[in-house]
């Protein structure tokens, strides 16, 4: 199966999310279970073992955490993710990446997760984070933390460049989108 798109169910009706998928090229959709209620804008990321982690918005500030191993057919229970909680309710960016570059500690290019979110209790400081464990801890040591922009931050998208640099697109003191990219977790911290 390609890799099911996150879909919030109703914002205001606190129903939940689940991942929709299609096999035909889009002709046709199937969709996965709801997850719990209290789940909102949320993004799926493929772990190294195959499962998927949907991260996810709630009404408060906690971020949730919620597995699949059947490819999005049905989610586990939701936890509470702490080092991604207490900052402002706004809609994070999952993404599982693997740099050009192999990482100065393990030697390897290995996959990790990125979450990018705005990290102050306003929406501001986008951030970027990397979980090296498949998203079982976000650690805030600075090998794992980017400040991408001290003010206004909202809504976020990370990706990558041709260049194989981890890349955001981001709402930038409420009225532009800015964009940055960067190899800062292919190399270690000065």
């Amino acid at each position: 199966l390609p890799l099911p798109l996150p879909l919030s169910l109703s914002h205001k009706s606190n129903a939940g999310a689940h991942a929709l998928w299609s096999v035909n090229g889009g002709i046709s959709w199937e969709a996965g279970s709801p997850t719990a209620s209290g789940v909102t804008e949320n993004q799926i990321a493929p772990l190294s073992n195959g499962s998927l982690l949907m991260n996810a918005r709630t009404g408060s500030t906690d971020r949730l955490s919620l597995l699949s191993t059947d490819e999005g057919r049905s989610w586990a229970e939701p936890r509470v993710v702490r080092e991604l909680s207490g900052n402002a309710s706004c809609e994070g960016s999952l993404i599982a990446y693997r740099p050009n570059k192999p990482d100065a500690a393990s030697g390897s290019a290995s996959a990790a997760l990125f979450f990018s979110h705005p990290a102050a209790a306003t929406r501001e400081r986008l951030t970027i984070r990397r979980s090296r464990d498949d998203g079982d801890s976000w650690p805030a040591g600075a090998a794992d933390v980017l400040l991408i922009h001290e003010g206004g931050s909202a809504y976020s998208c990370l990706g990558s460049t041709s260049k194989g640099e981890l890349a955001v697109l981001w709402e930038a003191d409420g009225k532009d989108l800015a964009f940055a990219a960067t190899d800062y977790f292919s190399t270690p911290p000065s």
